[in-house]
C-alpha cells in the first residue's frame, strides 16, 4: 500500500515481514532503473533510493525507513538500504 510521506518521499507499507519488504524495494528499484525514461525525454535519467525499515511499531518502522533512505542517499543514492 503506497502513501506519500512528503513532498517527494513514499512510504509503502508491506504486509509478509522484512523479507517481502526488502523483495518490494528491489523490484520497485529495478522497475525505475530499467524503464524507458528516453521516451518521456530524450537523456532522461530517473533514480531511486529506496530505505527498508523492519517490522516493529509503526513509528519505529517508519523513522527506521528514513534512516535507511538517509543512507541510502548518502551512500551515492541509487541504491535500496535495509536497517
Amino acid at each position: 500500500m503506497p502513501v506519500r510521506y512528503g513532498g517527494d518521499e513514499f512510504v509503502i507499507l508491506v504486509f509478509g515481514g522484512g523479507a517481502a519488504a526488502e523483495g518490494v524495494a528491489a523490484r520497485l528499484h529495478d522497475a525505475v532503473r530499467t524503464a524507458p525514461w528516453w521516451q518521456v525525454a530524450h537523456g532522461l535519467k530517473v533514480t531511486v533510493s529506496v530505505g527498508v525499515g523492519q517490522p516493529v511499531p509503526a513509528h519505529g518502522a517508519i523513522a527506521a525507513a528514513d534512516r535507511a533512505l538517509h543512507a541510502a542517499k548518502s551512500a551515492g543514492r541509487d541504491r535500496v538500504v535495509t536497517v
